[in-house]
């Protein structure tokens, strides 16, 4: 979908790779992306950046889109804030790749994300729909939350991508919200290949379906040296809910309480 006429309220990067370092993307509003849009073989490097109060459809701050095999979109957020960014799809981030040969691969690491929050649908904080391996890592998912809708999952982060390895490590989440009829009050996966979570602290989320941690459709997911404690769900499996074929749950060295 080229959405150029209505994307990028403050940056819009096309076939480009910017440094952008301490700068402040407040206030902004397009359809997609009113901080900042990615797409073709685009990979920007965002270092120590401030996103606050932006608002839009898809990423309450930043959208990145992978049309077709042209080249592979791969933004880098290190040591940024998302705080009070409102989006329907993705509280702060939206990420996808809208075909087969398409390729979206974020990064992010030392980042924080405060009280963001989605309108309609999944992802209070992150929502990625792409199909490459992303890592997120080093960063805090607080307050994040999903309003009621039937599809609100993903308090803080949402991934649905098919064929992918996601890999979450040294992470915090605390008091996410999955609201409406939506499941995973931090974390919802949907038909990867894997997801790893490492020494990374889940507590006091919660889920108005399943899952008050973490719900895995479909796929297995491994948690190493992590904590599970204190987050609830109104239809049950309080910590960790899984679902569909493929779905698994592996714990090692980790407290679920």
């Amino acid at each position: 979908m080229l959405w150029y006429s209505t994307a990028g309220g403050g940056l819009f990067n096309d076939s480009s790779s910017p440094l952008i370092a301490n700068c402040t993307f407040s206030g902004n509003y397009c359809y997609a992306g009113p901080a900042i849009f990615n797409c073709r073989d685009s990979s920007p490097y965002v270092y120590r950046c401030s996103f606050e109060q932006n608002s839009g459809e898809y990423g309450g701050a930043v959208c990145s889109e992978s049309f077709d095999s042209t080249g592979a979109v791969a933004p880098s957020f290190v040591e940024c804030v998302f705080k009070n960014n409102i989006g329907a799809k993705g509280g702060a981030i939206y990420s996808a790749a809208n075909s087969n040969t398409a390729a979206c691969t974020p990064f992010i690491d030392k980042c924080r994300f405060l009280s963001n929050q989605t309108t309609k649908l999944y992802g209070g904080a992150i929502a990625d729909n792409s199909t490459a391996h992303s890592t997120i890592s080093n960063s805090e998912f607080t307050g994040n939350f999903t309003k009621n809708a039937a599809d609100a999952s993903g308090g803080a982060i949402f991934i649905n991508a098919a064929r992918k390895t996601s890999v979450i490590t040294n992470c915090t989440f605390a008091n996410n919200k999955a609201n409406g009829g939506g499941s995973g009050g931090a974390l919802y996966v949907n038909g990867l290949s894997s997801l790893i979570i490492a020494n990374c602290t889940f507590s006091g989320n919660g889920a108005a379906n399943k899952g008050g941690a973490v719900y895995s459709a479909s796929t297995p997911v491994t948690a190493v040296n992590s904590i599970f404690w204190g987050d609830t769900a109104v239809s049950g499996d309080a910590e960790i809910a899984y679902a569909g074929g493929g779905s698994s749950a592996s714990l090692y060295n980790s407290v679920v309480q």
